[in-house]
Formats: structure tokens, sequence, C-alpha cells
């Protein structure tokens, strides 16, 4: 399980509580190496629901840490299953008069329910300044273009709003690393091997909050306290502010 410490026994999504946490992530070599949190092997996905410890994280950090006003808007980008169900429980109580919206580029390599529409993160189908959040988990490393991605989501954002973009990270790369221009199958090697996965377009380092500084997102990282929701106490919770 590399770095990944683990804590607690009990999912917020579904109530589960037990210690029959199944595995996931990858055990590829550079990400233990580099101790890169959100991407190594570790036992987190809960039996019952099937989220993972991102999942609870983002959870906990959307229900607890964001005060929203009068009918909030949520987009949600390649929304997780487990999240995005547990999220909309939450809002039809505490918010019964909010929007969500799910969006995803349908590549195919993933499946969505029809309610997320088709969009792409460089030009979202939404209008200015309207969201109160955007929640775009482990979506900026798969994106080239990175520069664009964040002008798109800072421009969809009231001010005062937040983002919550989780990354595979880690503490011990001084600059975050960028795929080269090569073929399309010379390129997913390459990215296997130095980004832990074939479609990593990024592997980002300690330059990131000076990266989204750049694009207008003030950081409001948080390490987790002491919980039982079986999430990685290395992991911060990556809140953004505009």
């Amino acid at each position: 399980m590399g770095t990944a410490l683990m804590q607690g026994d009990t999912c917020n999504l579904c109530r589960y509580q037990g210690s029959q946490f199944r595995y996931r992530g990858h055990r590829n070599p550079v990400l233990n190496r580099l101790q890169v949190i959100g991407a190594q092997r570790r036992k987190a996905n809960c039996p019952r629901c099937g989220s993972s410890d991102r999942d609870r994280l983002s959870y906990a950090g959307i229900t607890q840490r964001i005060a929203f006003g009068p009918q909030p808007r949520i987009l949600h980008i390649a929304p997780e299953k487990q999240l995005s169900a547990a999220l909309q429980s939450w809002l039809k109580v505490k918010h019964p008069d909010a929007q969500y919206l799910g969006i995803d580029k349908r590549t195919g390599l993933y499946r969505y329910p029809s309610w997320v529409q088709d969009g792409d993160i460089r030009n979202l189908p939404v209008p200015d300044a309207h969201f109160d959040l955007v929640i775009a988990n482990h979506v900026l490393e798969h994106i080239q273009s990175l520069d664009q991605a964040l002008k798109e989501l800072k421009r969809c954002l009231k001010p005062g709003a937040y983002l919550l973009a989780q990354v595979p990270y880690s503490s011990l790369l001084e600059e975050s690393s960028s795929s080269p221009q090569l073929n399309p199958i010379a390129k997913s090697l390459w990215q296997r091997k130095h980004h832990g996965q074939w479609d990593h377009e990024w592997l980002f380092g300690q330059d990131l909050k000076q990266r989204m500084a750049q694009a207008g997102f003030g950081a409001h990282w948080t390490l987790p306290k002491a919980n039982s929701l079986r999430i990685n106490a290395l992991e911060p919770l990556m809140l953004y502010q505009v």
C-alpha cells in the first residue's frame, strides 16, 4: 500500500462499517518511487457501494466545508457514480432547489447515465459565471491543453465559487511532468512508464498550487483530520476558490 495510510472503516456514502474494503489503484513502479497519492495500490473501495477513498474525501469536503447559498448550482465533470448519487441525495434534503449538472466527453471508455451531458472541459456548453461549485476529480491529468481547461473552468464559475479538483500528486516531484509530443502508441508507453497510467498527460508536483494560482484559483488545501472514513491521511482535499 506504499504511503497510502488509510484511516478508519466507515463509508460516509452508504454507512457501511467494517474492514472488508477492496483494492484499487496501480502497482506501477513510478507511483511507488514518487509516492503518488491518488494512484497507488491501496485497500480503499467500499464493499457495499463501491465508493473510493477519493469519493469519501470529496463528499466530506463538499458537505462540511462549503457554505452554499440559496439555489446553488453545481457542475460535476466526469461524475463518479457513487459520489454523484450521494451528492444528489444530500442536495434533495439540504438544498432541494439546487441545480446539479453532469458533463463528460463521451469517448467510449466510460459509461454514463442519460442525465450526463456530452461536453468537453476545454469548451463547456454552459454560461459564464454560472456555478457555485465545479467538481473535476482526476480529470486534469488527462488534458494536454491544461491552460485552456483551467481558463474554461474559471469562466463558468461565479466570483468566490469553488473548484474541487483531486489529481495524482507527488510532493517529491519538484516540477509537474507533462507528456512529450509522440505518436499515440509511443506516447501511451511513455505515459505508463513516467506517469503511471497510459492516458495521463500530466503527473503533478510541488508547483501545482502555483500553476492553479496563475490560472486564477486560490488553493484551500487541507489534510484530513483523524476520522473513520478510510481515506488516505496523506491526500489533501484539493479545493480552490476563484
